[in-house]
């Protein structure tokens, strides 16, 4: 299934640049609703069609993402780290305060900033907070391998496997953190809302850092069962 997703993006994603024409890619960044263009262009007055083909994937996507996150904080008020309100389950199992709690964030983080600044401002300051700590996250995975394959497994520990090639990504991704925060970082600051991206994950990372220390001292066996966030089975 995922291989499919992702033939069809690339299908897709070559079909509009086509589409738009490559000579003239560099207009497609700046243009509001680019597949409300494209769809226009080549459905006339059926373009509708694909507008409302677009917002099937955005639900789709958008439910894929409240139930990956609700989980996650289901598991995480489970095993003790977050308030255990959130480990609740309706008469159908299913996490409810978690889902409500995320839906509730979520709501307060896009429709807020889009009163404020606009939906196309609004959308790259979201998607500016949240690609930011996912990056590092992917980086201090392809970190933790080597030390992890050493330590657990020690007899498949190869080192071009463990070691050489997740310092490719590394690189790669160090590249995209580079090019992406540094001219967030220099004068001129971008324009408000972007201007505020990089403090506020830097914020989030430090509240971050605290939190764990508090439940390092206070609950260590909290941080000892997060290996079982995502674990099936209810016995922690």
């Amino acid at each position: 299934m995922q291989k499919w997703a992702r033939e069809n993006y690339e299908y897709i994603s070559d079909a509009g640049i086509v589409n738009w024409g490559v000579d003239k890619i560099a207009s497609y960044a700046t243009d509001p609703n680019p597949w409300g263009t494209l769809a226009t262009r080549a459905w006339g007055p059926l373009n509708f069609i694909v507008i409302l083909a677009i917002l099937n994937s955005a639900l789709a996507n958008a439910n894929g993402g409240v139930n990956a996150a609700a989980r996650v904080l289901y598991a995480m008020g489970r095993i003790g780290t977050l308030p255990t309100t959130l480990a609740h389950t309706n008469r159908f199992r299913v996490p409810d305060v978690a889902i409500i709690v995320t839906m509730v964030v979520a709501v307060i983080a896009t429709v807020i900033p889009g009163l404020l600044y606009g939906t196309t401002s609004a959308f790259a300051f979201v998607g500016t907070i949240i690609t930011i700590p996912i990056i590092l996250v992917y980086i201090a995975t392809c970190i933790s391998v080597p030390f992890y394959y050493w330590r657990e497994q020690r007899a498949e520990f190869s080192i071009l496997r463990h070691i050489v090639l997740p310092i490719i990504p590394v690189l790669v991704l160090l590249a995209v953190i580079y090019s992406q925060v540094v001219p967030l970082l220099i004068p001129p600051y971008p324009a408000a809302p972007i201007s505020y991206a990089v403090p506020i994950v830097a914020a989030w990372f430090i509240i971050g850092v605290i939190i764990v220390a508090i439940l390092s001292a206070r609950v260590p066996e909290a941080l000892a069962k997060s290996s079982k966030v995502y674990a099936e089975t209810e016995e922690l």
